[in-house]
């Protein structure tokens, strides 16, 4: 018998092959889907909590600046003539008392005023920085006694004075950093040409002291013996204790380091009185 060649074939039964049993599949955290309505309130609520945080911010910044500014002044402020406020400012309130009709301020006019006066003259004049606490009051540098007064003469329409009181208030800041916080700067602008609006401005901007509007019924500057650029200290009791004459302006000019630190010195020295 002739057998198939394909009779020779064993046939192995076929192994099973070992399935996995499938992996359970893990059930899938459900998602909810916020309708528009839903992000739209969720964006406003976070918009106002931004708003908040920044007003938070910039209320810190407004509080942190010069609430005692030179002189110990208080965060005390006049509003000017239609009122009183309370805001962050330089100096100190002149207070009611002091505050003056200018007709009445015109009582001396300086001509017997000595060479060089031994303690602070008294006169009434406008404060026109509005960053002082006595801004728009008419009042005088005596209203600061118990502090080293430092006072300026200069004039809004010179870019040299101009410069001298953005220094000038560069100096305050520095010994206000140092615990000199006893300390008033201010400065007169000259009467005649300087008495505008404008060369009020060129000086206001440069500085936050205050800053007195002489006038010739007054003439502060003559009361003082000063001149233009000229600069006096006097010490807490209202004595002069220093005087700088403009005669060489290496002496005075604060954009200068022996200027600067010709000021600096004869103001701590006044301190020291």
């Amino acid at each position: 018998m002739r057998l198939s060649p394909f009779a020779a074939l064993v046939v192995e039964p076929r192994a099973e092959l070992a399935v996995e049993p499938q992996a359970q599949a893990q059930p899938q955290p459900q998602r909810l889907r916020a309708g528009p309505v839903t992000c739209i309130l969720a964006c406003l609520a976070l918009a106002s909590a931004t708003v908040a945080g920044c007003s938070e911010r910039v209320s810190g910044i407004t509080d942190s600046s010069s609430g005692v500014g030179s002189g110990g002044g208080t965060a005390s402020a006049s509003g000017g003539q239609g009122g009183r406020t309370t805001r962050p400012c330089v100096g100190v309130d002149p207070g009611e008392e002091v505050r003056t009709d200018p007709e009445e301020s015109a009582v001396s006019t300086g001509e017997d005023a000595p060479e060089i006066p031994a303690t602070i003259p008294l006169w009434r004049l406008r404060d026109f920085q509005p960053q002082s606490c006595g801004y728009d009051a008419t009042y005088g540098a005596d209203a600061f006694a118990g502090n080293v007064v430092v006072i300026a003469m200069l004039q809004g329409w010179c870019s040299y004075c101009q410069t001298q009181a953005n220094n000038l208030d560069r100096m305050r800041l520095d010994l206000n950093s140092h615990g000199h916080k006893d300390i008033v700067f201010m400065a007169i602008n000259g009467a005649g040409d300087a008495d505008t609006d404008e060369n009020r401005a060129n000086l206001s901007g440069k500085c936050a002291f205050p800053l007195f509007q002489d006038v010739e019924g007054v003439n502060a500057w003559q009361l003082h013996a000063g001149h233009k650029d000229d600069i006096v200290i006097y010490d807490a009791d209202g004595n002069l204790a220093s005087s700088f004459r403009n005669i060489d302006e290496t002496v005075t000019d604060l954009s200068r380091d022996e200027g600067y630190n010709n000021i600096r010195d004869a103001i701590l020295e006044a301190i020291a009185l």
